[in-house]
């Protein structure tokens, strides 16, 4: 069952001025610990010419673009992203879905996805919420996120107790 839908648009130049502006300060306040290596290859600058894959963590193909937009990208997907699950909690960017507590990571075949701190993870399994869905797209000027909520299946209810046999109605009842 659907538990909550939220999407953002980011664009991509305001989080490149941002990070200009405030460089790690801004990192601190926007990325998860495990994203700053994933922040750090997608600012580093590629030579195509030396790059057997172009392509991205974030399965964006940014190779023809200048290396102040890599980092840009990066940066405008993780907001997106992180404001979308805020959204569809219902609370925003607020504690325990802070913008550091939320990591936007891709599995194997590159679809997106996120990993919680601890005490997001708790509030998460308190209000029955079993999965975030993501969707990340971008382009040239802004990047955009959709997140899905979904609740946890519910435990299954212990099975009923037969009435004995000959036994119906109220008699089973007061059994």
């Amino acid at each position: 069952m659907i538990a909550g839908i939220g999407t953002d648009i980011v664009a991509v130049a305001r989080l490149g001025r941002l990070y200009r502006r405030y460089g790690e300060r801004l990192l601190d306040k926007l990325l998860a610990p495990g994203e700053r290596a994933a922040f750090d290859r997608a600012s580093a600058s590629v030579d195509v010419a030396e790059s057997a894959d172009p392509v991205d963590s974030t399965g964006s193909d940014d190779s023809a673009a200048p290396a102040f937009v890599r980092p840009a990208r990066f940066l405008a997907k993780r907001f997106a992203a992180k404001e979308a699950l805020g959204k569809a909690l219902g609370i925003g960017v607020a504690a325990p879905a802070t913008l550091p507590n939320v990591r936007v990571m891709h599995d194997a075949t590159g679809r997106p996805g996120f990993e919680f701190a601890p005490e997001l993870a708790a509030y998460l399994a308190e209000r029955g919420i079993g999965r975030a869905h993501l969707s990340l797209s971008d382009e040239a000027d802004y990047a955009v996120a959709f997140v899905i909520l979904e609740s946890a299946p519910p435990l299954p209810a212990a099975p009923e107790k037969p009435a004995p046999a000959g036994i119906t109605g109220s008699e089973a009842e007061r059994q």
